[in-house]
C-alpha cells in the first residue's frame, strides 16, 4: 500500500499530462485506474495486496492516490466523468473518488458493487450535513 502511495505521489510531482479522454463513466474510470495501478515492475503484486486487505483497509488510498485521481480526472471542476456523476446526483470529488475504489475494489474482489447503495450513502450523508451539496452547491 506504501509503494502504491509513493508511486502516486511521485507522479503528482513530476506533473506529466494523463489522457483522461476514457474516463467518461465509472467503469471507465475503473479501467483506467486499474491500468496505472497495475503499470510498473511491482503494479500486479501491488494490486493483488491492495484487493487482498479489508475494504475498510483498502480505502485507505483514499488519500494519497485520491488526490492523484480527482486532480488527474479533473473531479473538482469538468473532468470527462463528472457529469456521469451529477447525473447520479453525486456532486463532491471526494464521492466520486471514493465510488471509483470501492466499486473497483468489489469488482475485482467478486463482489456487487452496489452503486445505488453507495450512491444513498453519500448523499444520506451531505443531506444531514450540508444538504445543498446534493444541490450540487458546493460552498
Amino acid at each position: 500500500m506504501k509503494k502504491i502511495h509513493q508511486k502516486y505521489i511521485n507522479l503528482m510531482n513530476d506533473k506529466l499530462e494523463y489522457n483522461i479522454e476514457e474516463t467518461r463513466n465509472l467503469n471507465e474510470c475503473m479501467d483506467w485506474v486499474k491500468s496505472h495501478m497495475c503499470s510498473g515492475e511491482e503494479g500486479d503484486e501491488e494490486l493483488k495486496k491492495w484487493l487482498a486487505k479489508s475494504e475498510n483497509d483498502a480505502m485507505m488510498i483514499h488519500h494519497g492516490y485520491g488526490t492523484f485521481i480527482r486532480n488527474t480526472f479533473k473531479l473538482w471542476t469538468d473532468g470527462p466523468a463528472v457529469s456521469w456523476f451529477n447525473n447520479h446526483g453525486i456532486y463532491h470529488a471526494d464521492d466520486m473518488s471514493g465510488i471509483i475504489f470501492t466499486s473497483l475494489y468489489r469488482r475485482e474482489n467478486g463482489i456487487d458493487i452496489d452503486l445505488e447503495g453507495q450512491i444513498k450513502r453519500y448523499r444520506d450523508f451531505w443531506e444531514e450535513h450540508a444538504p445543498q451539496i446534493n444541490k450540487g452547491i458546493l460552498k
